[in-house]
């Protein structure tokens, strides 16, 4: 590895209903300063989470420098981090989703 956290990763085909940006990752349970700093960093963004250690984000040009800073972070800490781009998997899902960030934001 080159020093940097694992690259976005294009979906194959244009998805019909959107891109997102998916940040998986994983700390040492003895770094809890890191963990702190990581979960304030991704609430600070407005994440999703969709599962422990599982966030999503609206793919947004201002978002990718914000997720490479925290998987950074997180690697410098010892732990693993993934970035990758992703596409709704149908339209019923898209509409979940941005219906709980509306909700999680206050504006649903």
């Amino acid at each position: 590895m080159n020093g940097e956290p694992s690259v976005a990763v294009r979906a194959a085909s244009q998805p019909a209903f959107g891109l997102w940006l998916l940040l998986i990752y994983r700390l040492p349970s003895d770094q809890a300063s890191a963990r702190a700093a990581v979960w304030r960093g991704i609430k600070r963004l407005g994440a999703l989470s969709l599962q422990r250690g599982v966030w999503l984000l609206p793919s947004l040009e201002v978002n990718r420098p914000a997720y490479r800073q925290l998987a950074e972070r997180i690697e410098s800490s010892g732990g693993t981090a993934l970035l990758l781009e992703v596409g709704s998997p149908n339209s019923a899902w898209h509409a979940a989703a941005v219906a709980r960030f509306n909700v999680q934001r206050g504006s649903g």
